[in-house]
């Protein structure tokens, strides 16, 4: 059996969605969690050594190419973020532990006048205090680590700049390590908000070919003004409607590797009170997985995209021709706990706390079966690779207990423990199956109803599929008025 089955969602002619065991080929190690895995032991050291006592870690900026750095591209910079915290709090001494700030983006966004932007911004970071997982208190903080996600121009490779700015000079950050020549592979394409779509006569090339042939493909698309769902290599099509309206999606020549909904009379940003749908259709001759994400949630069980690879996402499952027609989240395989989408006014949509790099997205991830899906499927779980740092333990937040608990919860959630300062996986860890108490508060501007109502019931079948996408559709359907991407200060550590 398959060293990584999958949990998924699929789909029978009668349009009565059934839930599905996806057999998946064993998934190479994350490349990036391998990096941080490895280097996070001489972040650690730099620290300690240093004597700061509380330290965050903030989010990550992307920088393709040239290009401007920015913190609003996909989601693996918050997911880089997330896993080098985890990675700190594993590597910690409980006997006399460093203070390390829980989810510090998030809890820096809702800080007036704290922003990584210049000396003024990042001391106006180090004026408010912070959670700490285990300390009954908010903490104020020593230091933040943050960085730079280096992205080659030709979207080939990467590399990781760690820097750290603290309380005495927030006016410089330093760069204390950097991860280079760090392979991109299709799941990270999509982490980065990359568009692209994989030609059908590729599927059964080599792993390492299909990425390189997917990081051409999104290479070509940041200087083309071709649009991907209109190409007719997609494996799925993907149609938005506001008020049973299509919606025109054209690339965005001012965010390159995405798409936006076209902004005219009759298609507009959905307003409050619109309803919102999606049609997703095969466009294959083969079954095929869909992830559809709205503003960085999975409309199957609410999965975070910051948490998870798309690949390792809850998918639907379309039989060849088929087409389905997603109206809300589903939360539970029973179909009685769907939650319709619902679009906020103007003013919610402005108070939404939500990462930019999520808010007002659409994203479409599809799976085809391609050379490496050789599973054998089966009904159990098994144990996977190895650990994603990124996992975060369900009781994990709000919950104050001692570090040794809080390093358990992580050692289970991630599948990675510390060993004479190093960080180890654990291979023979089971994976178990995701849990459908699915945490609340699904935020964006389309957002699931705090109404529920009865959908298809959701079954098992088997469909054996490739660990990585096939294609990724990224859309920014609402962008809020006078605003533009996030970009750090000159001093930010860049590439060299």
């Amino acid at each position: 059996m398959s060293a990584r089955d999958r949990f998924s969602i699929g789909l029978v002619s009668s349009l009565m969605a059934v839930l599905v065991w996806v057999s998946t080929p064993s998934a190479r190690a994350d490349a990036i969690e391998t990096a941080l895995r490895e280097e996070a032991p001489k972040v650690f050291k730099y620290v300690k050594d240093h004597g700061y006592r509380t330290v965050g870690v903030l989010k990550f900026a992307v920088k393709k190419g040239n290009k401007p750095a920015s913190f609003d591209a996909g989601t693996l910079n918050t997911k880089v973020a997330r896993s080098l915290e985890h990675a700190l709090v594993l590597l910690n001494d409980p006997s006399k532990p460093i203070g390390i700030i829980q989810d510090a983006s998030q809890a820096a966004a809702r800080s007036r006048g704290a922003t990584l932007r210049g000396a003024k911004g990042r001391r106006g970071l180090m004026e408010h205090t912070y959670p700490v997982a285990w300390e009954s208190q908010p903490k104020p903080p020593d230091a933040f680590l943050t960085g730079e996600i280096l992205v080659r121009a030709d979207l080939k490779t990467l590399a990781i700049a760690i820097g750290l700015f603290d309380r005495k000079q927030p006016d410089r950050i330093t760069e204390i390590s950097r991860v280079k020549d760090i392979p991109m592979d299709r799941n990270t394409l999509a982490g980065i908000g990359q568009t692209f779509v994989l030609s059908r006569g590729l599927k059964h090339r080599g792993a390492r070919e299909l990425d390189e042939a997917a990081a051409d493909d999104a290479s070509n698309r940041d200087t083309a003004t071709a649009n991907p769902a209109q190409d007719s290599d997609d494996p799925v099509k993907l149609q938005i409607l506001y008020d049973d309206q299509p919606v025109v999606l054209e690339a965005d020549p001012s965010s390159p590797g995405e798409l936006k909904a076209m902004r005219t009379r009759k298609a507009k940003d959905p307003k409050e009170g619109q309803k919102v749908k999606f049609v997703i259709t095969n466009n294959t001759q083969t079954q095929a997985g869909v992830v559809l994400a709205i503003d960085g949630k999975n409309t199957l069980f609410a999965e975070d995209l910051t948490a998870k690879q798309p690949g390792e996402c809850t998918k639907w499952i379309l039989g060849p021709g088929e087409s389905y027609t997603i109206e809300g989240f589903y939360l539970s395989e029973d179909g009685k706990q769907v939650h319709p989408f619902k679009v906020l006014s103007d003013d919610e949509s402005a108070k939404v706390e939500l990462s930019p790099d999520q808010k007002g997205v659409f994203s479409l991830f599809a799976f085809v079966p391609d050379g490496s899906a050789t599973g054998s499927g089966g009904m159990n779980v098994a144990g996977g690779d190895g650990g994603e740092l990124s996992q975060t333990p369900k009781d994990q937040r709000g919950v104050k207990r001692r570090l040794a608990e809080v390093q358990a919860s992580l050692r289970a959630a991630t599948h990675t423990h510390a060993v004479n300062g190093r960080l180890v996986v654990d291979h023979a860890a089971k994976r178990s199956l995701p849990r459908h108490a699915r945490p609340k508060g699904v935020r964006g501007l389309v957002v699931q109803d705090a109404q529920t109502t009865t959908g298809s019931n959701l079954n098992r079948i088997d469909a054996k599929l490739g660990s990585q996408p096939a294609m990724s559709l990224i859309v920014r359907y609402w962008t809020p008025p006078a605003t533009g991407g996030t970009t750090p200060g000159a001093d930010t550590p860049t590439a060299k």
